[in-house]
Parts: structure tokens; C-alpha cells; sequence
């Protein structure tokens, strides 16, 4: 089988360029949405902000949560375009991941702090290690977070947000995807 006939038999293949992107039809409505969520900051900025002054801070946390766990999704996505995931599965989000990896290189003490990805530092004394474990804490088990915790994790939090939204920044599919999802 040649080359050409090889990519034209595999419709699931990413047609990418630096212009273009195809989003397959399943994932595309989980894709906008998750569009939609990070790039309109001043709305989930005011809602933690919100919920922070309503002494949420479990819900503030789990806001900051949702925007680094949306982001991680659509780069995975950008990445791995048959393998839109709904979670963060550990087998794929580690450290074999290359963003990951990057990341731990500069800011390991934040990322683990965040993510926890070696998870070779289990809760103490039912303690969460990390905003992803205290986000299961609120969502699973409705716990209530103290001011301290978004003092302790949102300085953390939004140091690998951006990270993570520079790294899809500039990834040239995010612009195409923002483009598809934005037409008609």
C-alpha cells in the first residue's frame, strides 16, 4: 500500500497544517465547549472571585481546577486528535507526556503541587497533596476548603495555567480550532 492510498483510507487522520485542523464531529461540541470556557477569562476570573468572597473556597478552587483541567484536555486533544479524553486518565497525562515534562523541568515543585503527577506523595493524614486531590475532596466528599487553601494554591494554580495556556497558545491548531468552532 503507498502513501497515498494509506492516508486516504484512514479517515480519522488529522489533516494538519499550520492552517488547518479538523475537528471530528463527535468531539466537536466537547471542544467548543471547553473553547468557549478558556477563552472567556473574566467570567470564570469574576466567579472565583465571587466564591471566594462568599467564603467558597472549595468552589473557588475547584474553578481554578476546572480551567487547568480544560486546558489539559484540548492540548491533549490538539495532540492526540482520535483521543478526545473526557478525564484525566494517569496513563496518559504523566510525565511521559512531553507539556508535562517541560514543565517539570522549570516548575516541578509547582506542578507537583497541582497535579501530583508521580503520586508518590499520598494524602497525610487524609490531607490533599496536591489541587487535584482537593478538588476530589470537594466535588466527592463535599468537603469545605478554609481561605487558607486558595491563599496556599491559587498563586500555584495560575502559575501552570499559564503555562499550560502558552503552551496552547501557540500551538497553531488551537487557532483553527477557534476558528471551526466560531463558524456556522
Amino acid at each position: 500500500m503507498d502513501n497515498n492510498s494509506s492516508n486516504t483510507s484512514n479517515t480519522q487522520e488529522i489533516q494538519n497544517t499550520n492552517t488547518s485542523f479538523h475537528i471530528y464531529s463527535k468531539y466537536k461540541s466537547k471542544v467548543k465547549k471547553i473553547c468557549d470556557f478558556l477563552t472567556d477569562e473574566e467570567i470564570w476570573q469574576k466567579r472565583i472571585d465571587e466564591l471566594s468572597e462568599k467564603k467558597e473556597y472549595g468552589y473557588a478552587l475547584l474553578n481554578l481546577w476546572n480551567m487547568i483541567e480544560a486546558t489539559l484536555k484540548l492540548l491533549w486533544y490538539i495532540e492526540h486528535p482520535n483521543d478526545f479524553s473526557d478525564t484525566l486518565d494517569p496513563n496518559k497525562f504523566n510525565m511521559d507526556w512531553e507539556i508535562l515534562k517541560n514543565i517539570a523541568q522549570t516548575h516541578p515543585t509547582e506542578l507537583k503541587k497541582i497535579l501530583n503527577i508521580d503520586n508518590k506523595s499520598p494524602k497525610r493524614g487524609g490531607q490533599p497533596q496536591c489541587l487535584r486531590e482537593l478538588r476530589n475532596d470537594t466535588v466527592h466528599f463535599n468537603k469545605v476548603s478554609q481561605k487558607k487553601k486558595i491563599q496556599e494554591y491559587k498563586t500555584t494554580a495560575d502559575t501552570i495555567l499559564t503555562l499550560l495556556s502558552s503552551e496552547l497558545k501557540n500551538k497553531p491548531e488551537y487557532s483553527a480550532i477557534l476558528n471551526q468552532i466560531t463558524q456556522k
